[in-house]
């Protein structure tokens, strides 16, 4: 699903992430970079390049999962 965080267009990797429906995987076609968007407080932030995340995605998603204290998924 495609999305604008201001006038960068993104792409929805994500479904629901546990009970934090505004939070969301993003590909960043422009960029060429996976990242995440918190929509209920307006933050857009990059995570890695798509060959970087496809290596070790837990590693990289660390960051945003103990941001928004998602620590259970983290594998």
């Amino acid at each position: 699903m495609e999305m604008k965080k201001g006038r960068t267009k993104l792409l929805r990797l994500s479904s629901d992430i546990d009970q934090y429906s505004h939070i969301h995987l993003v590909w960043n076609p422009g960029k060429k970079l996976i990242g995440y968007v918190d929509v209920e407080h307006q933050e857009y932030e990059n995570i890695s390049s798509l060959p970087d995340f496809l290596s070790d995605p837990g590693e990289k998603s660390q960051h945003f999962l103990i941001k928004y204290n998602l620590k259970s998924l983290i594998l």
